[in-house]
């Protein structure tokens, strides 16, 4: 099994977003971060480089919404070798901070877009407006050739669902990319403003979508989480440019209270489970696939699985990886 290891450093400000899979309790959270949450991103940081870590990945609810993130990511730049930023992109367009945030040097940045329209789009991530900033500012970026790599993903999301194929056209007519990274919404029970109805998306309508994206010319579109016994033999032969990713989550986190809670919440969140047809499927006897998240497999229960033989995998392997995320975390 392929180990991804990398350190992960979460900036938590206030988000402008609240999307429809993740409406984080708005109360917890400030506008900008306080100085004690400094001194944690600065101890991280120190904590990875001391411990020999090329790799940062840096994420949160909205990080550039920090205001000292250029100054923070731009010394992040001096220590590591690889530093990849998952933001929603708002920020970005405006054209004098997306001058400022693309001199940083980092490597890459993740930016999610969740349709074609404002409509699709705004309703994901329940921010009138949004969408026009997310395009704007992926655009000042294209425009500004700073190196930084862009990276679009998206979620399968009801909002959503029926909208894919034509968010892969747009993303290749107005930015020259097509969205890179597909998954399907990690759930977690202890958050309350949640409703899974609101958002959850059946395993038919997944397969659907991506077999209508499959015909597209795309070179590499990475598909997380979603089980690959929702498609039939001649879905799988079918697939040229889609890999389908199943990544298992070890984070080991020091044991203060607020790292307890990130703990318990990933260990939730990330729960996957098998099904009896499991025990026929190759991928499980390989130790390839870790199950279906939980809440998905629950929303799709009577829901027609394929496991898949050894046969079939060994004419399908190149589409699929699997690996061990062990981001580490600082004491």
């Amino acid at each position: 099994m392929k180990e991804d290891k990398f350190g992960s450093i979460l900036i938590n400000p206030r988000c402008s977003n609240n999307c429809v899979f993740c409406k984080p309790d708005k109360s917890l959270h400030n506008d900008d971060l306080g100085l004690e949450e400094e001194k944690k991103l600065l101890k991280d940081a120190l904590y990875f480089r001391k411990n020999g870590f090329k790799r940062i990945d840096v994420s949160g609810s909205e990080p550039l919404k920090y205001s000292k993130i250029i100054e923070f990511l731009s010394w992040l730049s001096k220590s590591f070798d690889d530093i990849s930023l998952l933001d929603p992109g708002n920020r970005l367009a405006d054209k004098s901070f997306a001058s400022r945030f693309a001199k940083t040097g980092i490597s890459r940045v993740f930016i999610p877009i969740y349709g074609s329209e404002a409509k699709y789009h705004d309703a994901a991530v329940g921010n009138p407006g949004a969408f026009n900033q997310v395009v704007k500012g992926i655009k000042n970026l294209l425009e500004l050739d700073s190196g930084i790599e862009i990276r679009l993903t998206s979620v399968f999301l009801k909002q959503n669902i029926e909208n894919f194929y034509d968010m892969f056209v747009f993303c290749r007519k107005e930015f020259g990319i097509y969205p890179w990274r597909l998954t399907m919404p990690y759930l977690h029970n202890d958050n309350k403003n949640i409703r899974f109805q609101d958002f959850l998306v059946s395993f038919s309508d997944i397969r659907r979508a991506v077999l209508k994206i499959s015909r597209l010319d795309a070179e590499d579109i990475r598909i997380e989480y979603v089980p690959l016994c929702i498609f039939s033999e001649e879905d799988l032969l079918g697939f040229n440019s889609i890999r389908f990713f199943n990544v298992f989550y070890l984070y080991n986190l020091s044991d203060d209270e607020i790292n307890k809670r990130i703990k318990d919440i990933v260990k939730d969140y990330r729960n996957q489970e098998y099904l009896w047809q499991c025990e026929k499927c190759f991928l499980k006897k390989d130790g390839i696939c870790g199950g279906i998240l939980r809440e998905h497999l629950l929303n799709n229960k009577d829901y027609h699985f394929n496991p898949l033989s050894e046969d079939l995998y060994n004419r399908v392997k190149k589409n699929i990886a699997f690996s061990k995320v062990n981001p580490g975390v600082s004491k």
